[in-house]
């Protein structure tokens, strides 16, 4: 092995290293005014994980309808490749909504 190649091979066991900890805890959502900071445990502590998923299933039926929106003006204007993207848009937005429901549902069944 040439000089480079230790040298590499350092840098990636050292940042390995380095990382290992960050990624043992739990890791926040950006652009979210709240996060789930640790597993809930007591009922009311499900009942506000609960209130977190009804806030982005929201969030997300509303970027679906958005993009569904987009998809539909470019359609009209011919664009078939953005009509396409807004739609896969708005398919993943809507899966992710009903995912969100359902574990809010799951942890109001927990709280009680």
């Amino acid at each position: 092995m040439n000089k480079n190649t230790h040298l590499i091979v350092m840098l990636v066991i050292g940042m390995g290293l380095n990382s290992a900890p960050t990624f043992a805890k739990l890791m926040q959502a950006s652009g979210h005014s709240e996060n789930i900071s640790a597993p809930a445990r007591t009922p009311a502590e499900h009942q506000a994980v609960a209130d977190l998923h009804k806030k982005q299933a929201a969030h997300h039926r509303a970027m679906a309808v958005h993009h569904q929106s987009e998809a539909a003006e470019y359609k009209n204007a011919g664009h078939q490749n953005l009509h396409k993207y807004h739609e896969s848009l708005a398919k993943q937005h809507e899966v992710l909504a009903k995912d969100h429901e359902k574990l809010a549902i799951t942890h109001e069944k927990m709280a009680k």
